[in-house]
């Protein structure tokens, strides 16, 4: 899940795209990934975690959606009729763009060109609704970066 819309534009090779709508949150088991503070040794070159913080930028499921666990994640068996009843799925071929909304779960799979790689540009900009992270019951809220359209705008 990411907190921004973004445009994906596609130049090289190709990727399979899935989109969950944010309402199936619970279903997906929404999960969190801590935020680390790492240093940095200079004498071995390596990075090492100073320690966890409270908050978190990362939104995942701990569900493998190519081969799911029904019995630990019961609920995905839900999210997954109902992604199959009314399926968001994108092919995207060198030349395509795809817009993905705030808030929504995407899977995506990758594969090279026949050259060996693959190559894509995102865009992101700020969503006009908000959600606070963590927090999987939270509503979105408008955001106060969009201020000066209603000043610019009235309320007509």
């Amino acid at each position: 899940i990411n907190a921004e819309y973004f445009f994906f534009f596609f130049f090289c090779g190709s990727k399979s795209v899935v989109l969950y709508p944010p309402h199936e949150n619970e279903n997906l088991y929404e999960g969190h990934i801590r935020e680390a503070t790492l240093r940095f040794n200079f004498t071995d070159g390596r990075f090492r975690r100073r320690g966890l913080q409270d908050t978190t930028s990362m939104v995942m499921s701990p569900v493998d959606p190519q081969r799911p666990d029904l019995d630990q994640f019961p609920r995905w068996g839900v999210a997954r009729r109902f992604a199959e009843a009314v399926p968001v799925t994108c092919a995207l071929s060198p030349g395509d763009t795809l817009y993905m909304p705030a808030f929504w779960w995407h899977e995506v799979t990758s594969k090279a060109s026949s050259e060996g790689y693959q190559l894509a540009v995102n865009i992101w900009f700020h969503p006009f609704y908000e959600k606070e992270f963590p927090c999987p019951t939270c509503r979105p809220y408008a955001s106060t970066r969009y201020n000066h359209l209603h000043r610019l705008f009235g309320d007509g």
